[in-house]
Order: structure tokens, then sequence, then C-alpha cells
């Protein structure tokens, strides 16, 4: 039995109520079939309205098509609806022959094993939306509505986040930096649903959001489920990922393992140091590991 909390909970603009719905989005699982599969059990016991998955199934993880068939058989047997990530487009730019980039041997990775999947992929929308005849719109996409790179982060300056949002609805639910929260913002509730396989934060259980419209009003609750990181950790050795790629794929593996966001500090710190220095790539993603006393990874490193 899996063990779940739930710590976040916000109503807002209550009005009339006489229709209620449930609508759970969950996003970022990142080829962990563990997480989704567990917080895919908490959706269904819930009995939502409607199930977004918000984009970035695929890529940063062991079994990108485990997550991509799971997915789709809750698509077409359960009514889910998906909408694309900046992973799904990562991968489908190495299809592109003037955007290919041979510096993500990760994402290359990840479409050696997605190659049956490419068409729907480029088939999915980057937005889902559904009027509520009372609570007005609600909408899902991955970042923001400024693009599938632009995060809005909690702390973020109110006009940065009003040109994400816009055209503002009742709800936005986004994903994207991994980091759950709700804000509400004019008469909108931004709803950051958080990391469903690669949570980094410090909290090391996936996470959704189950948006509710009761009461007259809109709520929005991060929902927290526990599942077996032993597994995982197991498919990340089972899956060949660490001989076929490069050492930034150890750095995003110990992101996983233990749920703190070391690429922000390798992007933002010692990514520019390869523009300036004559040192290689794999040197410098050598350093960072050793820096950050993280080394290469290995099946025995603790969860």
């Amino acid at each position: 039995m899996h063990s779940r909390t739930a710590n976040v909970l916000v109503k807002f603009t209550p009005v009339a109520h006489t229709y209620g719905m449930k609508i759970a989005v969950l996003s970022d699982i990142h080829a962990n079939p563990s997480a989704l599969e567990a917080i895919g059990a908490d959706i269904e016991a819930w009995f939502p309205d409607f199930v977004v998955v918000n984009g970035d199934i695929v890529n940063r993880g062991p079994r990108p098509a485990d997550c991509w068939e799971y997915v789709q058989e809750k698509v077409k047997n359960h009514g889910w609806h998906v909408t694309i990530g900046n992973h799904e487009e990562y991968v489908l730019n190495h299809l592109n022959p003037d955007r290919q980039d041979k510096h993500f041997p990760m994402s290359w990775w990840t479409l050696g094993k997605m190659r049956a999947y490419i068409e729907p992929m480029r088939n999915l929308p980057a937005v889902w939306s559904h009027t509520h005849p009372e609570g007005g719109e609600v909408r899902a996409t991955h970042a923001s509505m400024s693009g599938s790179r632009v995060g809005l982060n909690p702390q973020d300056p109110i006009d940065k986040v009003r040109l994400g949002i816009a055209p503002a609805p009742a709800v936005l639910v986004v994903g994207h930096i991994h980091m759950p929260y709700v804000r509400p913002v004019d008469k909108t509730l931004l709803v950051n649903s958080g990391s469903a396989g690669q949570p980094c934060y410090g909290e090391k259980k996936g996470c959704y959001a189950r948006i509710t419209w009761e009461n007259g009003g809109w709520n929005a609750e991060i929902r927290r489920v526990a599942y077996d990181r032993a597994k995982t950790q197991q498919q990340w050795f089972e899956s060949g990922i660490f001989d076929e790629t490069d050492l930034m794929t150890h750095i995003i593996y110990h992101e996983w393992r233990t749920a703190r966001p070391f690429m922000l500090k390798w992007f933002f710190e010692y990514a520019p140091i390869l523009q300036n220095e004559d040192v290689s790539e794999d040197e410098l993603f050598a350093h960072f590991l050793d820096q950050e006393n993280l080394g290469r990874a290995t099946i025995n490193d603790p969860l």
C-alpha cells in the first residue's frame, strides 16, 4: 500500500454552484513507469471527470516506451488527454535535419526507444482546454502560454506571470519546473502540478494536481504519491542508458535519486565554462560530479 499525503488546498472565486467537476493533471513523468503507475492508480481511485497528462512523458529516464504505452492505453480506454512537453519536442527535433544536435545523447537515446511512436507524438497538442458552464475555462499547457520551455516559478514577478497565462483562464495548470505550487493571479488560479516522475525540491514522492469545482469555486490540491523507488533505480541500470549516453545522464540520475535540482546548477554555473576555457564537456561533467560529492551512478547509491 502506498502512503499518500495532500498538503496544498486553495479555494478561489466563490460564486453560485450547481455543477461539480474533478480534473486530475499530471506532468513530467520522465520515463519513470513505477511513479506513473502509482499515480495512475491514485487518480483512478478518485474518479475524476478528466485526466490530463501535461507533457514530458519521455526522456530523462530509463523507460520512455513503457510510459508512453501506459498513457496511450489510458487515452484509448479511459479517455485521458495528453499535451506535448519540451522533452517530446527535444526527441522530435532530432528528426529534423536542420535542427539535429549531437550534444544531447540522452534524447538521442530516447529517440531510439521511441521510433515506433513518432507520429502520435508529433500530433500532440500544446494546450488542453475545457469550459465549465459556471466556472469558466480550465486550461493545461506544459510550461506556460509563452512556450513549452518558459516556466513560471512561484516567485516570478506578476508581469511575467500575466504574460505567461494570457489570455487568462479561470484556471491554468502547468508543470515543467518540477516544483508544485498554487498561486492566485488576478482572477486566475495558477497551478503547477509538479513532477510525477522526477520532483526536485526535496520531496521524493511523485505528485499531481487535483482541480475541483465545488461549493461555487475552483479548488486546487497537490497530491503526493509514494512509489517503488528501488524498482526505478533498478530500471536505470537495466536500461543501458549509462553505457549509451554521456556523464550528463549521471547528473540527471542523481537529480532523480536525491530530488535536488542539480541541472540548474550545471547550466548556470558550469556550462558557461565550456565557452571560456580549454576543457572538454566530459571533463567538466566529471568535475561537477566530484564537486557535488555525487560520483558516477551506481546501483548501490542510497535512495
